[in-house]
């Protein structure tokens, strides 16, 4: 009676042991480009408390139950959640996220470039679009009321004559002015060379996060500088563009000249008593 006891206690045991075994299976898929049908390698593949990442071929494996809820994920693309049933080999098909295609915008930085929305400096960027219909005689003029927190300031009144940028204000009394970096080169001495129908974008890199690839020589901010290049896609262009300007003085102060001047200095000199400066006013006219 005792045996039959625990051949029944063993019975069961075992069928227990193995609706246990049962209930979860191996299931494998693999991960693909719904445009071209091409592996998404490092997708996630999250099963509750289990997940598991594709391979290079875009597959994955894992040990779960029937009518579990599985989230298929991958950057760039839309999520997709399905539910496992009995078929074990499961094809996945994702399809690219339009949505994000907005944030791949990318900015100049240091030596690269990267997207906006990963950008966590204070960078301003003025694009060759944003100066087509600007007839600037100076490419420093660009960034006049076009960047937060840089300001351009003649040196002179003359016309044409070179201007101060400082980004941030001044910030040391030795020297405030910007890092030039043009295609990646260090100019000294401004960019006042510069064809401004040459430019492809201008970045500037103010705050010491972004600009600290530079070291000290960025602590006044940088200013980069890409120019055009030739593009394979579109065909050969050709743009002229001229610029004609006329300099005069909007107020012309009269002066005297040699004889007058002579004249007026002999006054002053009588009246003050003294002898005379110019014998003969006449020889100077």
């Amino acid at each position: 009676m005792i045996n039959n006891k625990h051949l029944m206690s063993l019975a069961a045991t075992f069928v227990l042991v193995l609706s246990s075994f049962t209930t979860s299976a191996q299931y494998k898929g693999v991960v693909m480009d719904a445009a071209d049908n091409s592996p998404l390698p490092g997708a996630v593949v999250n099963a509750g408390q289990q997940s598991a990442m594709t391979d290079m071929d875009g597959r994955w494996s894992l040990d779960v139950s029937k009518g579990t809820q599985v989230f298929i994920s991958f950057v760039g693309y839309e999520s997709k959640s399905i539910t496992l049933s009995d078929n074990k080999q499961i094809i996945t098909k994702l399809s690219y996220d339009q949505a994000s295609s907005t944030l791949d915008e990318v900015v100049v930085v240091g030596y690269g470039v990267q997207k906006k929305s990963n950008v966590t400096g204070a960078i301003s960027s003025v694009k060759s679009e944003d100066l087509e219909d600007l007839q600037l005689p100076r490419i420093e003029t660009a960034l006049q009321g076009r960047t937060s927190g840089v300001s351009v300031v003649q040196s002179s009144g003359q016309p044409g004559s070179g201007s101060v940028i400082r980004i941030r204000g001044t910030s040391s009394i030795n020297g405030s002015d910007p890092l030039y970096v043009v295609d990646g080169v260090i100019i000294g001495g401004g960019i006042d060379f510069l064809n401004p129908g040459d430019i492809e974008t201008i970045e500037v890199l103010k705050d010491a996060a972004s600009a600290a690839i530079y070291g000290a020589r960025g602590a006044n901010g940088v200013i980069i500088v890409t120019t055009k290049n030739g593009s394979k896609v579109r065909g050969m262009e050709v743009k002229v563009s001229s610029y004609t300007g006329v300099q005069n003085p909007w107020k012309k102060i009269p002066v005297l000249n040699a004889t007058e001047y002579a004249t007026l200095m002999n006054e002053m000199s009588a009246a003050a008593g003294q002898p005379k400066i110019y014998n003969n006013v006449a020889q100077y006219g």
